[in-house]
Parts: C-alpha cells; sequence; structure tokens
C-alpha cells in the first residue's frame, strides 16, 4: 500500500504541473530616453533613441503580431507634437518615431493618421524570448529658442503612456492591430531633456562722432547699437571703462594726447545713466529666442582737443546670465 500510495502521489503530481502558461506577450521600457543638456540657440535638432522591450510565450503558436501604440500628447491629444513639460508649465515640442530617419511618427491604434509600431515575430513552440524594438526621439529647435532654462520631462504626465496589443500570427493573416487583441498597458516611459541658460553678443556696432574740430565747444552726440540674443533668461549687458579710462573717465587715445567721452543707457545722457558694469549702472533684458537691440547713447563733452588725428578706444561688452 505503501509503494502504491507513493506512485499515485507521484503520477498525480506529474499531471499538476504545467507545461507553461498559454500564449501571451508583455512589452517594457528599457532605459530611459534622455536628450541630454540642449542648446536652443545652436539651432538645428536634438537627437536620441531607446529600447522598447518585449516578450513573448508562444505556446503553439510559431509567431505573434504585436502592436506597440505610443499614445499622444495628453494635454492637446496631439500626435504632432507631443510636449514634455516643467513644474512650472513651461513646454518643449518634441517627438517619437519608429524609424531612424525620423520619417514615421509613432502612432497608436486609437489614431487614424499615425500607425503604432507593428511588429511580427516569430517564434517555436513553447518558448518564452525578449527581444528589443527602438523608439527613436527628435526635439527640433526652430520656434522654441526662447524658452527658459528648465528640466523637462514626462513626470508631469505620470510618464509617457504606451501599450502593447497582440495576437497569434500566423502566414497571411492581414496585419490588423485592432481585430483580435489582447490590450495591455506597457510600464512608464520617462523622457527628459534639460535647457541651459545661453546669451550670446551678435554684433556690436561701431560708435562713430564723425570729424571734429579741434575746439570741441559743444557736445558731440552718437549712437551705436549692441545686439543680443539669448533664450528665455533674465541677462545684463554691461561696459567696462575702455582700453584708456582714467579712473571713471572714459577717453580716446590719439598721437596728441585723449579726447574724454561718455557712454549712457538713455538719450538725455544725464550723470545718472552713465553705463558701467555693475549693477544698477547696466541695462538689463530678458532674453526672448529672438535679436534684442540696446542703444548706447554716447557724447563727447566740450573740451579742447590735444591736436588733429584719429582718436579711439575700445569697450568690452560682456553679457552675464
Amino acid at each position: 500500500m505503501l509503494r502504491l500510495g507513493l506512485l499515485s502521489v507521484l503520477v498525480c503530481l506529474a499531471w499538476a504541473r504545467p507545461a507553461h502558461a498559454q500564449f501571451n506577450c508583455s512589452a517594457w521600457v528599457g532605459p530611459t530616453m534622455l536628450f541630454g543638456t540642449i542648446n536652443l540657440l545652436d539651432g538645428g535638432v536634438a537627437d536620441t533613441s531607446a529600447p522598447i522591450t518585449y516578450g513573448c510565450y508562444s505556446g503553439s503558436a510559431t509567431a505573434a503580431l504585436l502592436c506597440i501604440s505610443i499614445q499622444p500628447d495628453q494635454a492637446t491629444l496631439s500626435y504632432d507634437p507631443r510636449y514634455l513639460a516643467t513644474t512650472n508649465g513651461d513646454r518643449l515640442a518634441f517627438n517619437l518615431y519608429k524609424d531612424a530617419a525620423r520619417a514615421q511618427i509613432a502612432g497608436s491604434i486609437d489614431s487614424g493618421t499615425y500607425t503604432p509600431l507593428v511588429i511580427v515575430q516569430p517564434m517555436a513552440p513553447n518558448e518564452y524570448r525578449t527581444w528589443d524594438v527602438t523608439i527613436y526621439g527628435r526635439i527640433k529647435a526652430a520656434g522654441q529658442e526662447g524658452l527658459p532654462t528648465g528640466w523637462y520631462n514626462s513626470n508631469t504626465i505620470g510618464g509617457w503612456p504606451m501599450k502593447l496589443s497582440y495576437k497569434e500570427y500566423k502566414e497571411g493573416m492581414p496585419l490588423d492591430c485592432n481585430t483580435g487583441m489582447t490590450v495591455t498597458p506597457i510600464s512608464t516611459f520617462y523622457i527628459e531633456a534639460i535647457i541651459q541658460n545661453e546669451c550670446r553678443i551678435q554684433a556690436a556696432s561701431t560708435m562713430n562722432f564723425g570729424n571734429q574740430g579741434t575746439l570741441l565747444s559743444g557736445n558731440v552726440d552718437t549712437t551705436s547699437t549692441i545686439t543680443v540674443f539669448c533664450n528665455g533668461t533674465p541677462y545684463r549687458v554691461r561696459l567696462d571703462n575702455g582700453l584708456h579710462a582714467s579712473g571713471n573717465t572714459r577717453r580716446m587715445q590719439g598721437a596728441s594726447g585723449f579726447i574724454q567721452y561718455d557712454l549712457y543707457r538713455e538719450p538725455a545722457r544725464q550723470p545718472a545713466d552713465r553705463w558701467g558694469y555693475d549693477n544698477g549702472t547696466d541695462k538689463t533684458g530678458t532674453g526672448n529666442g529672438q535679436s534684442q537691440d540696446f542703444t548706447v547713447y554716447g557724447r563727447v563733452p566740450p573740451q579742447t582737443a590735444p591736436g588733429p588725428g584719429l582718436y579711439s578706444d575700445t569697450i568690452t561688452v560682456t553679457v552675464t546670465y
């Protein structure tokens, strides 16, 4: 009886052991998609990519049809573009693509225009395996140069929504992602881009006081222009005292000596408007991704010129941000 009881237990165990679960598939995003730190003032595009890993247990099937849906922007329901955002609500347009050339926008079974990633995956019976498919990201700088610095990411919507639809596939079947599919969510997809502060001095025109006599009996006024190009960041434009200053008195130098002059922030050219280097004497602005012009108001006050000739100075323009 003991031996028969043991045999009975062994037979029972053999019947209870499953060969495997029935045909099923799942998918998840591997490493997060990181664009890194980008400079929108450089123009062009910033590209990156990330793998989506999927796996199937075949059961008796010899192939699976998998459709990976990349959902639209949750705020605008737009597939083109999609947006990353900061906690302040600033939004950076980007998109996700099915191909390395970034010509085919990755869509969803819910979109009539933008289709999902479609994969026919051959398998051996009773096999479980995993594979990777790459999804491609791109940020276009054009039209976004004025965005403020910040950490733009998909955390603002809890990760990018995606889902997997799958079914057994037999040769000759249509690649139909909407009929007879099992649908399951994919783990949230984290996407990140960091915009850095950036400013550039695009131009600084020459300030020319023209030809004057040796007796400078009245004010001689003129202007020049400084052009600054910044993204959405506050900045300050500062002017030093030049190469030939005596204390805080700016001077142009010529063969016979010096001519005093000064630079101002306002056309009235009052002493309180003197344009200098320190906070309060400089000019401030906030970038908008477009060229911004600042007028420098120059004045040579009445004085006796030391002699005929060319008098000049060089001012260093500094933008801090």
